[in-house]
């Protein structure tokens, strides 16, 4: 399935958000060696209640991707004060390099033009490549160090749309 093919569905519902919860349990153990988050005694990363509070709340959206074979990755996008944040982005190895975050950004920017903020951990070497390549040499993006609950790492500015 070529990216064009991929389907990328808007999250408004606890039924459509099931893969997503999924994916983030995926993307939680990914990230652990980042943030040092480890399971709590049910071997789970995300409290129960995560996926119906986002869906509740009207600062949040999410979309999942996916390709011939199912649910392939995930973008969480939150409104943090007059700007939108991608709170998280997320594919699985096997799918990425092949446009689909790409696909994925492109949905969530054009959703909500005006001004976004982007933090991107230090150490994150994939994110950052990732990132660089949406953003440099973009008219009106910018980059400056940056720390997000202390870590350090770069934030991406600019106005979609």
């Amino acid at each position: 399935m070529s990216v064009g093919e991929a389907r990328v569905i808007r999250v408004r519902t606890l039924k459509q958000g099931v893969a997503f919860q999924r994916l983030y349990e995926l993307y939680c153990h990914e990230l652990a060696p980042f943030t040092g988050m480890r399971p709590d005694k049910t071997g789970c990363y995300a409290d129960a209640s995560l996926l119906g509070d986002l869906v509740g709340d009207r600062n949040v959206e999410l979309f999942v991707a996916h390709d011939a074979e199912g649910p392939a990755g995930f973008l969480w996008l939150q409104k943090k004060g007059a700007a939108w944040t991608v709170d998280q982005l997320y594919l699985l190895p096997a799918c990425r390099r092949k446009g689909l975050a790409t696909k994925l950004t492109a949905e969530g920017l054009a959703r909500h033009p005006g001004p976004w903020e982007i933090f991107v951990l230090e150490e994150n070497a994939l994110a950052r490549a990732f990132w660089e390549k949406v953003f440099l040499g973009k008219p009106g993006w910018t980059q400056a160090p940056g720390l997000e609950d202390g870590r350090p790492g770069v934030v991406w500015r600019g106005v979609a749309g």
